[in-house]
């Protein structure tokens, strides 16, 4: 380096300049990063308070939109945040429900179950579940399901519950209503078990004695004292009696359950009626030390009613008062009105208690089981007595006290006019052999067309104009086949068919669609055989209803015979697949022949030798295309040119078995299809 080359800097004061420097930058970049971190802090903390609001607002839009009570605790269970749904719902203001002030809101009966599965919830941390009733705002308590479970925080331990109250009103509705009707079940089968029961205990004992007496009466007839014969002939004959009174119950019963019992409806002295049942009961209320007494102050006069079904019920109540009174006193009386007729039968009897008088009508039950061991009976009467009071037009009513007495009312229509429930008149009487179709149409013109076909075919048809009837028809009847419309007012054929289909007992009954609607397809989709357009091929309609007829057997008709001689042959031709019915010879010759004309008719001359002139009737009744046999016990030589005349076969036997194997081989001998042609006919 020269000596006028520049001065450098003196080095050694460069490390104490660069030492600052590095210090300082290092100060200054250190808080650049405090800043940056404190900023990415506070969005961190920004985002989050964002996020939150996020949740809160969707938790509170949830909670507004579901129709349940969403609600909050403290980890202890006691509210400390306004709960709008609760608060809404139940009517309790905020500081009501504080601390556990919504307990007040469960019903009284609940509450004690509610705090335990609430504290067993709260002690173990499981889910807390319960069903209980919540009182509402306007005072009524509402099924409720309660479902709560703890919000935890990082040590496990729980800092709030969030819960949900929903309603469950319709079904507990649905529970309670089953539990009903299973009880109920229950309640009626155990009241058939204990009419069985009953009643095999009932027939017994008169049958014992009926037999007991009749053995004894055999045993000790010879050189028996009449008048002891005579007391116990008088004992066979009331228990015989009262053992007919017992079936004679159960096969009312029978009757009316299956909707067959009907109406004779007369004009009749109301007057008249009371006095036979006085004279008919009087026995029955002395038994019991009892005085029966008749207060009528003015005549009944004539009415028109079922007198039989009446005199029925008068009596049943009267028993009745008899059976449950001793040394009492029965009252009957009687009083009329423009339109009903009310009769009174008041006892002094045990009475009864409300619980008692509520099942008393019911069949199969007594007003206590106590009752039937004490008393005896089969707990049908009083069932039975109502539900003829009802096909009269009429009502019977009770009002009774224990230990004081009862008094049964009966009304009933003074002029009952005809028995509403007897069958439409568009449906015959059934012959069981024979295959039923029923045509449901609405259109009058096209159920005669529908008939006069089926009926030509050998079909039996019953009619109905909609399709309730027509429902109800084909449970009453259950027919071969269905031929259903589909446009009917009220209830159409889709209903119809489908109602059919979803009945397990007439499911499989073939139904054929005859309608203008030509939706083939869904007639076969819901169920039906198949479809026919209207206008109708009654081609086609034959071919199809063919496959459905009931294989029907030959059928025969007995004129006259007596009992024995008429099961006999019956079991004859039932064991040769025929049906034999039965009627006697004046009303064969009066009378028309069943819808299902026969083909062979046997005319019984042993018991009526006079039917012999009236042979040339019998023919031209039955036409000269039937066949007809003569029974007879021994016949001359007049009477077998008379039988000859007619065209007819004749079997001679002494008795009703002889008859009947006569009669066999004949009928293996000729088929219906290979039965003796008349000479006259075709």
């Amino acid at each position: 380096m020269t000596a006028n080359s520049p001065r450098r800097p003196a080095p050694a004061r460069l490390p104490v300049r660069l030492g600052v420097g590095i210090a300082g930058l290092a100060a200054i970049a250190g808080a650049t990063w405090r800043g940056r971190d404190f900023a990415r802090s506070l969005a961190t903390t920004r985002a989050a308070e964002a996020a939150m609001r996020q949740s809160e607002a969707r938790f509170r839009s949830l909670i507004e939109a579901t129709s349940a009570i969403v609600w909050t605790t403290g980890s202890d269970g006691e509210f400390r945040d306004p709960q709008p749904s609760w608060e809404a719902f139940t009517g309790q203001s905020f500081d009501d429900m504080l601390g556990f002030g919504w307990v007040d809101a469960i019903h009284p009966d609940d509450r004690e179950t509610s705090r335990a599965a609430w504290a067993d919830a709260a002690a173990t941390g499981r889910v807390y579940e319960i069903e209980h009733r919540i009182r509402r705002h306007d005072g009524a308590y509402v099924d409720m399901q309660a479902r709560a479970a703890p919000v935890c925080g990082a040590d496990g331990t729980a800092r709030e519950w969030v819960g949900i109250h929903s309603e469950i009103g319709e079904r507990k509705a649905a529970e309670r209503a089953l539990a009903a009707a299973k009880f109920k079940a229950e309640e009626a089968a155990l009241a058939k078990s204990q009419f069985i029961a009953n009643m095999s205990h009932e027939l017994r004992t008169p049958l014992s004695a009926v037999i007991g007496y009749a053995e004894m009466l055999e045993e000790d007839y010879e050189g028996a004292d009449p008048v002891e014969v005579r007391a116990d002939l008088s004992k066979i004959t009331a228990n015989a009696r009262h053992l007919l009174d017992l079936i004679n119950a159960v096969l009312d019963l029978s009757k009316i359950e299956a909707g067959r019992d009907e109406l004779y409806i007369e004009r009749f002295d109301a007057d008249a009626l009371i006095g036979t049942v006085v004279d008919t009961a009087q026995a029955l209320v002395a038994k019991n030390d009892n005085r029966l007494l008749v207060d009528v102050p003015t005549a009944l006069g004539e009415i028109g009613s079922d007198v039989v079904k009446l005199r029925q019920c008068l009596f049943n109540l009267v028993s009745n008062a008899a059976k449950f009174t001793s040394n009492g006193q029965i009252t009957l009386s009687a009083h009329r009105s423009d339109t009903f007729i009310v009769f009174e039968v008041r006892d002094t009897g045990i009475g009864m208690t409300p619980e008692q008088v509520g099942r008393l009508f019911e069949r199969f039950m007594q007003a206590d089981n106590s009752v039937t061991r004490q008393y005896g009976g089969s707990g049908l009467g009083l069932a039975i007595t109502r539900a003829f009071a009802q096909r009269l037009g009429g009502t019977v009513t009770v009002e009774s006290r224990l230990g004081e007495g009862s008094c049964f009312r009966l009304a009933v229509l003074t002029d009952l006019q005809e028995d509403v429930t007897r069958e439409d008149e568009d449906s015959p009487v059934l012959i069981e052999t024979r295959s039923t179709v029923l045509v449901i149409d609405d259109e009058r013109p096209m159920r005669e067309l529908l008939q006069r076909f089926l009926e030509r075919e050998g079909f039996q048809v019953l009619t109905a104009s909609d399709g309730e009837a027509g429902l109800a028809m084909a449970h009453r009847y259950r027919p071969s086949a269905i031929m259903l419309d589909v446009m009917m007012p009220r209830m159409d054929g889709w209903a119809v068919l489908n109602a059919l289909k979803a009945d397990p007992v007439l499911a499989d009954t073939p139904v054929v669609m005859v309608t203008v609607s030509r939706e083939r397809g869904l007639s076969l989709s819901m169920g039906a055989v198949d479809h026919l357009p209207k206008p109708v091929d009654w081609t086609r309609l034959k071919t199809i209803l063919d496959r459905y007829r009931v294989a029907e057997a030959p059928q025969a008709l007995l004129a006259g015979s007596d009992i024995d001689t008429k099961a006999a042959l019956k079991a004859a031709f039932d064991s040769e697949g025929w049906t034999l019915g039965s009627t006697s010879i004046s009303a064969l010759l009066a009378g028309t022949l069943p819808a299902h004309k026969p083909q062979l008719v046997l005319v019984d001359l042993a018991d009526a030798p006079d039917g012999l002139s009236d042979l040339p009737s019998i023919r031209e009744r039955v036409g000269a295309a039937t066949s007809i046999v003569v029974l007879s016990d021994g016949i001359g030589a007049e009477a077998r040119r008379a039988i000859r005349a007619i065209d007819a076969d004749m079997i001679e036997a002494a008795n009703g078995n002889a008859f009947a194997a006569k009669l066999k081989a004949f009928l293996a001998d000729h088929t219906p299809e290979t039965l003796p042609t008349p000479s006259g006919a075709e």
